[in-house]
């Protein structure tokens, strides 16, 4: 069991499997409603997929507020979301890329504390895990992301952003603290998905349902914006 080695000044995580699995464990609810002993909110976890949603807000509702312009500058609705979806992706690689670059940085940091020689080494209990659960779990993670980031998109032709992400944040946290199988928040979190994605056959498949259900979304936005922009 992980002891923080700067209070105690005698063991130090894992710090690869540690920061993994501080972000990805999750929370696991109980049959009872009761959160799983000794475990506290996932807040990293819901601050990234958060603060992720707040980027994406708002911005296919204020191109709405120009429409005529905005149309008249892309040419037709088709090319207009095209440009959105193309967006919706570039901004979408460039903050995982920057999560990735903190977690790196906060990694090199742990490495550089001069640690005594009395002091123990450990594992933290994140690193009990196979690697291909943190494989598979930072895949849905991301792949949790992107479908709520493209629905948040979708929401906004038709409403405010602000009610759009209060009703994707509403969603989220009732799979956050459900006890039914919730596809894709339970797999974004290895405390709830650790049995199922045991099974590769079962994993692939929720992979490939995950990005049609993405590629369904991109196709209701493109008829939305066409019809109701």
């Amino acid at each position: 069991m992980y002891k923080s080695g700067l209070t105690l000044g005698a063991a130090f995580p894992n710090t690869i499997s540690y920061h993994l699995g501080k972000i990805l464990y999750g929370i696991k609810i109980m049959n009872g409603g009761s959160i799983e002993r000794n475990r506290q909110l996932p807040t990293q976890w819901m601050l990234i997929q958060f603060s992720y949603l707040l980027t994406i807000s708002g911005f296919v509702h204020e191109e709405r507020q120009n429409r005529q312009a905005n149309i008249i500058l892309y040419g037709t609705y088709r090319r207009w979301w095209w440009r959105k979806i193309c967006w919706f992706y570039t901004l979408s690689i460039g903050y995982y890329l920057l999560i990735g670059l903190f977690e790196l940085m906060e990694h090199r940091l742990e490495l550089m504390i001069i640690i005594p020689n009395n002091v123990e080494i450990i594992n933290s209990r994140f690193g009990n895990f196979e690697p291909k659960i943190y494989v598979y779990t930072i895949i849905f993670f991301i792949l949790h992301s992107l479908l709520f980031g493209m629905l948040q998109m979708c929401m906004e032709l038709k409403i405010q952003s602000t009610v759009a992400f209060i009703i994707n944040i509403g969603i989220m946290l009732s799979g956050i603290f459900s006890t039914k199988f919730i596809l894709p928040c339970h797999l974004a979190m290895i405390a709830k998905n650790s049995s199922i994605l045991q099974n590769t056959s079962l994993t692939i498949g929720l992979i490939i349902l995950g990005i049609l259900l993405l590629i369904s979304e991109q196709i209701t936005g493109r008829q939305l914006s066409k019809n109701g922009f």
